[in-house]
């Protein structure tokens, strides 16, 4: 069986990897995200902090930005979805904006380290921030980047970039909360059902109750590791009746129970 990460995430993670990268262009500032489901496909240069003042810290002092980074400003960004500008505990200034998909919070981009403080700069690497403004511009920078990027995992960027593809992935994202036969894709697609059937083959290269199933324990994925809802009612907000059936499938998925899932679900800072 593909996995969930087989059939989604190259896609995504291209896209999400020339938006990161456009995003440090223009900034000027490193740029990384915080995936919180561990799932996108990107180098750890631009899913850790590895700005040479940060790594320098962290040979001595990693449990601390973790606690900061992972931890801290995970929970607090929880009620900033605007995000905010920050000083870690080593006197460095960073942007932090959360990431929301359907709702459910994915994960973070930050943006620095930089340079807000007087004298001498600590490190010969750090940008110096010419003003507030300049730190504040950057902050409204990085919004406009959180939201594409939330386009982007939710389908909703494919959607207008046309393409098969594209238009059954956004369907099935609008649709990811109940049942959904092929023949309600096959309408939305104007296809017969069995053209239909054959194109999702083609272009996923797994059946279409596959791509469903798939689909589904992506989205139990995104909420086991973004709240703490039971299992139970992750299960039935995607139409599971039965947990134990649910439980069974994920595990199948995954190759690990849906607990043992949002134990692990833990960042590098």
């Amino acid at each position: 069986m593909k996995s969930v990460k087989d059939v989604f995430a190259a896609e995504e993670s291209g896209r999400i990897l020339e938006l990161i990268e456009s995003a440090s262009r223009l900034s000027g500032l490193h740029v990384c995200f915080h995936d919180r489901m561990n799932h996108l496909r990107l180098p750890e240069s631009r899913r850790t902090h590895s700005h040479p003042s940060c790594q320098r810290i962290k040979k001595t002092s990693d449990s601390i930005c973790v606690q900061f980074d992972c931890v801290e400003t995970h929970r607090d960004l929880a009620g900033l979805p605007r995000g905010r500008i920050h000083v870690c505990p080593f006197r460095f200034t960073e942007i932090a904006v959360p990431v929301y998909v359907n709702s459910i919070f994915r994960g973070v981009i930050f943006a620095g380290p930089c340079w807000n403080g007087r004298g001498t700069l600590p490190s010969p690497e750090l940008v110096k921030a010419a003003n507030s403004q300049w730190i504040e511009d950057r902050l409204l920078m990085m919004q406009a980047f959180a939201e594409r990027l939330s386009a982007i995992l939710e389908g909703r960027y494919s959607e207008v970039s046309g393409g098969r593809r594209a238009s059954i992935l956004a369907y099935l994202n609008k649709k990811s909360e109940e049942h959904v036969p092929l023949s309600a894709l096959a309408s939305h697609l104007c296809l017969s059902v069995s053209r239909t059937g054959h194109l999702v083959k083609e272009v996923f290269g797994i059946p279409f109750p596959e791509l469903v199933r798939s689909y589904k324990m992506r989205r139990a994925a995104q909420m086991l590791v973004s709240d703490d809802l039971p299992v139970g009612e992750i299960a039935a907000s995607l139409g599971y009746d039965d947990q134990n059936y649910f439980t069974r499938v994920f595990t199948r998925h995954f190759k690990e129970s849906p607990r043992s899932f949002r134990k692990k679900g833990k960042l590098t800072a």
